[in-house]
């Protein structure tokens, strides 16, 4: 796609390209938008390059966050009830992680417990609800099997949401960033002989915020207490930018 506008003796030129490629077995998607300004016909000009490349990388850990809730009529018992629970849990999730330090506490409170009567129109109290939220990261996918086993045998816990993430996110970023600066280049050489111009030093190069997001695709069954927990493994999507502008002669 190509846009081309004028102003006095400037003209700016616009292309859009798309490509998908893989690397080393790595599904790579590559997109540039590239711009030209040139100043009347004299060898002035900037060309500015956008390199986006995504790897598609499967994760080989998963992050579990666990909720404990109890309710009494009394507060200190309501709080008592829940740290024995909470403790069995940790107790529980020691042995499926790497490190102690992957368990870590994310929320805990003690609050009154209502419910709402319609007859009356009133809140009624039925005591103290005491709650933690509890974050696990798993030492492996494997190991999710057996953490849901366990909290279906014991009853203890909610598993409120689970994600899957990739340990070493830094070989994969500098994996896409390299395809990023790699493409950018070529491309820039290619648009400026389309362009008639030639390439001169790179002015800039700067890199937006890397992202990473999850794909969810691939199936994975999970055995729970003679059932089947079908479990979307999926893929972990690392994305990289890359622009770069080039002085034009």
């Amino acid at each position: 796609m190509a846009k081309i506008c004028s102003m006095e003796n400037k003209r700016h030129v616009s292309w859009f390209f798309y490509s998908r490629i893989g690397v080393n077995g790595l599904k790579t998607i590559v997109f540039f938008i590239w711009t030209v300004c040139l100043f009347g016909t004299a060898n002035a000009g900037v060309l500015t390059v956008l390199g986006t490349a995504q790897i598609e990388a499967a994760p080989d850990r998963v992050v579990l966050n666990i909720g404990v809730s109890v309710v009494d009529a009394e507060a200190s018992k309501a709080m008592s009830a829940m740290k024995d629970q909470a403790s069995d849990v940790i107790e529980m999730l020691e042995t499926l992680v790497a490190e102690k330090s992957d368990i870590a506490t994310q929320h805990l409170a003690i609050q009154p417990d209502t419910r709402y009567d319609p007859t009356t129109q009133q809140n009624v109290h039925l005591g103290y609800r005491a709650e933690t939220t509890i974050r696990a990261t798993l030492a492996s996918i494997d190991s999710l099997a057996d953490a849901l086993d366990q909290f279906t045998e014991r009853g203890i816990g909610t598993i409120n949401s689970l994600s899957f993430i990739v340990s070493d996110p830094k070989t994969y970023h500098k994996q896409a960033r390299h395809l990023a600066i790699q493409n950018a280049m070529q491309s820039a050489t290619e648009i400026a002989q389309s362009a008639g111009v030639s390439l001169g030093e790179i002015l800039s190069i700067s890199t937006p915020d890397a992202r990473i997001q999850p794909r969810f695709e691939t199936v994975m069954e999970m055995s729970v207490a003679a059932r089947s927990a079908p479990i979307a493994v999926g893929t972990v999507m690392i994305r990289e930018e890359i622009q770069m502008t080039y002085d034009l002669k």
